[in-house]
């Protein structure tokens, strides 16, 4: 089709007036959001004497751009409020770019109407030539990604970019576009310096449609999975590149980022494809999340829901446009795309409904070249997967992710739930998801968590320095770690468990091997310095891929006095 590109299946670019984007795109929940103010700025008055507000609602203006919006919606300036974080699931008004560091949540879900004018994406090329309108109306390059519920106007002689999200359906955000009229008012933010898209990331909300659809894909920073053993964190909103160089100093080397969907409450922040390829080289792992349609019997309100009787198509277009946005980060083919599905009720109709749509999500990421992962709970997703995997007709994800806030270090015991049975996803394939909502700070960077132990799929690529996940780790002596005198042999598998083997004294062993250990796989080295400590016991010492070295206290007979101790950092100069 000349004059168009296509958003994997979800959405389509072209340039047209604002006014001509008027038809509504439905979901199936509304969305009733609480909306908390942030001090609004004055944007009252009319720039045009003439001009009459409408009943129930207010003027905003924006650097030579005026909408009309609904009064009850807070105005946020984000220069007044740069660590405000950009949320999608409140109607709300936002001008302006925030600061590298938002103060986002651990994790959140859901949609509303909201509209934020910024600064446009410079450094672009248009693959048409905007058509100009008179009476009023700008021209703009316009994007609509109806699965992602978001639309992105360029306002190309105001170097303005308006983006828009929508809840139940695009009726109220297409209204606002279509007020976009020319305005002579000074403007509520200070325009900041333009800098090329190819090396500033868009900071907040989603990325631009327009940039994407105006731009090739990013060439793959990291190009493909792999199999991560150790702790990772997620967060809705991807942590700035100097926090995630601070974390560095955390337990964590996996980290996960939401990349798109329709129920996205944080937008893409500090994430694109150069975001990936830093941090990617500093050795961490992601683990891309895409959310958009929940359960019809859901556990929560304000989220669209997948349709029982299109099921299979929802699930299709959802992982069309989970690539979409997966190459438009950098992320190539093999990367695991992980679909969040929050917990439900089941029943017998939800949950057919859900593992059709997964089924379809699963098939359809193959199809294209990439890896399935499902996010959710234990008692409702797993179980409901965990029943009809192998069976004809359910194509079931690589991986699976779960969330239990039960404070174990583990991916296997969850007795409490006998449908997911540690024998689902058995081989390197599983992530938990198991404290919640909490605040932490490394490297006098903070930032709200939710904590994850991983063994299983993540989006990496190896790099210099670092090792790869699931690589095993060696076979060392410790010396003595039995005290008994004889010598001992410990090994680290792929999965990062540690197993001793108690020397006999004559060139053999006592037994099998014995696991003392796990999680082993955060290191890059592990070896046994002797008796480290001077209490006649021997120790072992880890670094870290980041390089930091932390010292194991041996306890005499077989294992540890207690947790590493950090001993050490920048370990990766040798």
């Amino acid at each position: 089709m000349i004059g168009m590109r296509r958003l994997g299946q979800a959405g389509f670019a072209c340039a047209i007036p604002a006014l001509a984007l008027l038809v509504p795109h439905s979901a199936s929940a509304a969305v009733s959001p609480t909306v908390n103010a942030i001090h609004p700025a004055d944007t009252s008055g009319s720039p045009d004497p003439s001009a009459v507000v409408p009943p129930g609602a207010k003027f905003v203006s924006y650097h030579g751009v005026r909408v009309t919006v609904p009064a009850s919606w807070p105005v946020i300036d984000l220069q007044l409020h740069p660590s405000t974080c950009v949320r999608l699931d409140r109607a709300a008004v936002y001008l302006g770019s925030p600061g590298a560091s938002s103060t986002c949540p651990a994790h959140a879900v859901g949609r509303a109407d909201t509209i934020w004018l910024r600064p446009a994406t410079t450094g672009q090329k248009a693959p048409l030539t905007p058509q100009v309108r008179t009476g009023g109306a700008l021209a703009a390059q316009v994007v609509v990604d109806s699965a992602g519920h978001d639309k992105q106007a360029q306002f190309t002689a105001q170097g303005v970019e308006l983006d828009a999200t929508w809840g139940t359906d695009s009726s109220s955000i297409d209204r606002v576009v279509a007020t976009a009229v020319s305005s002579s008012e000074s403007s509520t933010a200070t325009l900041p310096a333009p800098s090329p898209a190819a090396t500033a990331p868009v900071p907040g909300g989603t990325a631009s449609a327009a940039a994407q659809a105006m731009s090739a894909v990013a060439p793959s920073v990291v190009t493909g999975g792999t199999t991560f053993t150790g702790m990772g964190f997620d967060t809705c909103a991807a942590p700035s590149i100097s926090t995630m160089r601070a974390w560095l100093q955390s337990p964590y080397r996996a980290a996960g980022v939401y990349i798109g969907g329709s129920m996205r409450a944080c937008g893409d922040g500090n994430l694109s494809a150069s975001w990936v390829a830093q941090v990617n080289a500093m050795g961490w792992r992601l683990i891309p999340i895409y959310v958009g349609p929940q359960a019809p019997c859901v556990n929560g309100s304000g989220m669209a829901t997948i349709s029982g009787a299109a099921a299979s198509a929802q699930g299709t277009a959802n992982a069309d446009d989970a690539v979409s946005r997966a190459r438009y980060f950098g992320m190539g083919p093999g990367t695991p795309l992980y679909y969040d599905m929050e917990g439900y009720n089941a029943s017998t109709s939800c949950s057919r409904t859900v593992t059709t749509f997964i089924s379809a999500w699963t098939s359809e990421l193959h199809r294209l070249g990439y890896r399935s992962g499902a996010y959710g709970s234990p008692g409702s997703l797993m179980t409901d997967m965990a029943r009809l995997s192998g069976s004809a007709g359910f194509a079931s994800p690589d991986n699976i992710w779960f969330a239990n806030w039960n404070g174990q270090k583990t991916v296997s015991g969850q007795s409490g739930y006998p449908g997911f049975p540690d024998s689902a996803w058995a081989n390197h394939q599983r992530l938990h998801q198991y404290l919640g909502n909490i605040f932490q700070s490394w490297g006098g960077a903070g930032v709200s968590i939710d904590v994850n132990y991983l063994d299983g799929g993540v989006a990496g690529t190896p790099t210099p320095g670092s090792t790869p996940a699931g690589t095993p780790l060696g076979v060392f002596s410790p010396g003595d770690f039995t005290g008994d005198a004889n010598a001992d042999i410990v090994g680290v598998n792929r999965a990062g468990d540690m197993y001793l083997y108690r020397g006999n004294g004559t060139g053999g062993f006592t037994g099998a091997g014995t696991q003392i250990g796990k999680g082993w796989g955060m290191f890059s080295k592990v070896f046994s310095p002797g008796d480290y400590t001077g209490d006649h016991k021997s120790d072992i010492i880890g670094i870290t891929p980041a390089g930091d070295m932390y010292l194991y206290h041996g306890n005499g007979t077989g294992g540890f006095t207690g947790p590493g101790t950090k001993i050490g950092r920048g370990w990766t100069i040798f």
